[in-house]
């Protein structure tokens, strides 16, 4: 009877952490999705969002566009998939963007950054209070998909 109790909140627990999982990829797939329509629905604002931040060189701005909205939409298909490897690829992620506008505004120029959409208007302290929180939520849910396996 013991036994069989404690089966039963394991198997509870496990589905909660699954849950937890899916509604982690669902949101963060959404937001990857979300920044990279928006990058590709006013390539003249990101670009010149990059160009106005001053340390990246304009001979590079094509392949950098390219690259991050492939990045982007990669990312987003695995984290929908919810496969761990689209929570580690997020994490990484915005580990990269919050040093990029760690060194804007540090180093350069901040005025906005060029995430995409209403993220570009954030004040900078919340825009890294918001990639710091990401960055865990994405890091935990890449953890429970990695004691799954």
């Amino acid at each position: 009877m013991r036994k069989n109790l404690k089966t039963k909140l394991s198997n509870k627990f496990n589905r909660t952490l699954q849950s937890y999982c899916s509604i982690v990829g669902i949101l963060f797939g959404g937001l990857f999705i979300y920044t990279a329509w928006h990058k590709i629905s006013d390539k003249t604002l990101f670009i010149y969002s990059i160009v106005k931040g001053g340390f990246i060189q304009e001979s590079a701005i094509d392949i950098l566009y390219w690259g991050i909205i492939i990045l982007e939409v990669l990312i987003a298909f695995l984290l929908l998939l919810s496969y761990r490897i689209g929570f580690f690829l997020a994490s990484i992620s915005f580990v990269a963007f919050t040093i990029y506008i760690y060194i804007l505004k540090n180093y350069y120029v901040y005025s906005e950054c060029s995430c995409g959409g209403i993220l570009n208007n954030l004040p900078y302290n919340i825009h890294i209070s918001i990639n710091v929180l990401s960055f865990f939520l994405l890091v935990s849910a890449f953890a429970i998909k990695n004691h799954d396996h």
